[in-house]
């Protein structure tokens, strides 16, 4: 009977606990083991919206900031073209197959950089004097093509940029452009 009893005894404890033993343990955790978790969900959505709307933020207001460094650095890389007309015309006699030929002509030149140009006006002599000697040693017929006259444009422009690197230490004619062409 003393088994009995004391199998009696133990055996409403057990019933208290649970017949697993953690009733007690899960009811007495329950309250404060719920709200641990929800606190712990909480701040995790709380630091997750702080850092969405701190990133929004920064990604919003640092916008401008560097669309204003694109924009400055999108500036066109060349600067727009100065021309300068070489006054008064050149006029060159030439013989082609026997004949005396007549040509004349009036160029400009273009460049980007306005030392060039003046380089251009204080050498003015001599450039004109080269491009004299240039279109008087020309093959009449050879000019008379577009071929012929974009190679001599070439051979001018060249001729110029030498003048400019021997005499001023600068270069840069872009172009040597025909603004008038007479063949006779």
């Amino acid at each position: 009977m003393a088994a009995m009893r004391e199998a009696a005894e133990t055996e409403p404890v057990a019933a208290d606990k649970g017949e697993t033993g953690e009733g007690t343990a899960a009811a007495q955790k329950g309250p404060k083991g719920g709200r641990g978790k929800l606190l712990i969900i909480g701040a995790a959505v709380l630091l997750v919206a702080g850092i969405g709307g701190g990133a929004a933020f920064y990604f919003l207001h640092a916008a401008p900031a560097d669309t204003k460094a694109d924009e400055a650095s999108a500036v066109p890389a060349h600067k727009p073209a100065i021309y300068l007309n070489l006054r008064p015309d050149f006029i060159v006699n030439s013989t082609a197959v026997g004949q005396r030929r007549y040509l004349q002509t009036n160029v400009a030149v273009m460049a980007r950089d306005q030392a060039v140009i003046d380089a251009v006006n204080t050498h003015a002599p001599i450039i004109r004097s080269a491009i004299i000697n240039l279109l008087a040693d020309e093959d009449f017929m050879v000019l008379q093509t577009d071929a012929g006259k974009l190679a001599l444009r070439d051979k001018m422009r060249t001729a110029i940029d030498a003048t400019l690197a021997k005499e001023a230490n600068v270069g840069g004619i872009e172009a040597v452009l025909f603004t008038s062409f007479v063949m006779q």
